[in-house]
């Protein structure tokens, strides 16, 4: 195995131009556990543990820009996400053990492309956006876009993530994040959904949602989003929600859970979040 350890930006993305197949390492929580069970066994690393100016959180120009190797346990105390994105620092926080979320890093959350990847379904809600340099360009696409497929981005094979984006949400929302996994603590979703809504006397006047563990990626459900827009929210107008969430989540069953739970949690925790509004 050949390992290489770049310093800097520049130099990480020549050796990335000219080993465009060798695997990035950021915490290493997700690679680890594939190694341990054979499913992965790469003959090249760049790890970018050394790039330390990829690690910051700042507010500028009405966003919040955080670096790809900022860890979990910074965005979980950190007083700006805090302020601005709080179900982030609730989904942080329930990402496994202490030493994980030290380790952990939302660029390898994202770039896991995992359908049960903690910080997506937070970030899906606020719009997130993914911002990817190379040697030649920088890019910016919203992170609906960039999950492609199970465990497939559009990340490039010479681009790294270099942060994500995410605009300040519209005055007098309210946030939620429900999470539900086989414990409380150190456990992988069976099921999760971050909710953001804004409610004026008419109706509905925002409302952004979205899941994971339902399909092959992390997901907004757009469809829902539609027939709630506008709406005020009687038990009749959740029922149809939730008869909507059925014909368009694609749930699996697996080691964790099964098919038929996934939609009966996910369908249990939507009435929750719109019930308690």
């Amino acid at each position: 195995m050949k390992i290489f350890l770049p310093t800097n930006i520049k130099e990480f993305l020549e050796i990335k131009s000219k080993e465009p197949d060798a695997i990035i390492l950021a915490g290493g929580t997700d690679l680890l556990a594939q190694w341990h069970n054979n499913k992965i066994m790469p003959n090249k690393i760049i790890s970018i543990s050394m790039l330390k100016n990829l690690s910051f959180i700042k507010e500028e120009n009405n966003f919040v820009e955080i670096g790809s190797l900022t860890n979990h346990a910074t965005i979980e105390s950190n007083k700006i996400i805090n302020k601005y994105l709080p179900i982030l620092a609730t989904a942080a926080s329930t990402i496994g053990a202490p030493a994980i979320r030290n380790m952990g890093t939302i660029g390898g959350n994202i770039a896991n492309a995992s359908p049960a990847a903690d910080l997506a379904p937070a970030l899906l809600v606020y719009d997130a956006i993914v911002k990817l340099t190379s040697m030649n360009s920088t890019r910016e696409l919203k992170l609906s876009e960039f999950y492609r497929g199970y465990k497939q981005t559009a990340l490039g094979k010479d681009e790294l993530i270099f942060s994500i984006k995410i605009p300040l949400p519209p005055q007098g929302v309210v946030t939620e994040f429900f999470k539900i996994g086989t414990r409380r603590a150190q456990s992988i979703a069976k099921v999760s959904l971050a909710g953001l809504i804004k409610k004026e006397k008419k109706g509905i006047d925002i409302i952004r949602l979205a899941a994971g563990s339902v399909a092959p990626t992390p997901i907004r459900l757009y469809e829902l989003e539609k027939f709630l827009q506008g709406k005020i929210l009687t038990r009749s107008v959740i029922s149809t929600a939730c008869d909507i969430l059925q014909k368009y989540i694609k749930p699996i069953t697996d080691v964790r859970s099964t098919e038929e739970y996934r939609r009966i949690a996910l369908k249990n925790i939507l009435v929750k979040f719109l019930s308690g509004i």
